[in-house]
């Protein structure tokens, strides 16, 4: 993840975070990693 700056820059590792600029979309995917039921 590169929070911001350059991509020259070390990105952040282990986040769970993405950061989307304000008047932007963004799509995200997620994978449970534990078996049960999950109801929003």
């Amino acid at each position: 993840v590169w929070p911001g700056g350059k991509f020259a820059n070390a990105p952040d590792v282990n986040l769970e975070t993405w950061f989307i600029a304000g008047g932007s979309a963004g799509v995200a995917s997620y994978r449970f990693l534990q078996p049960g039921i999950y109801a929003y």
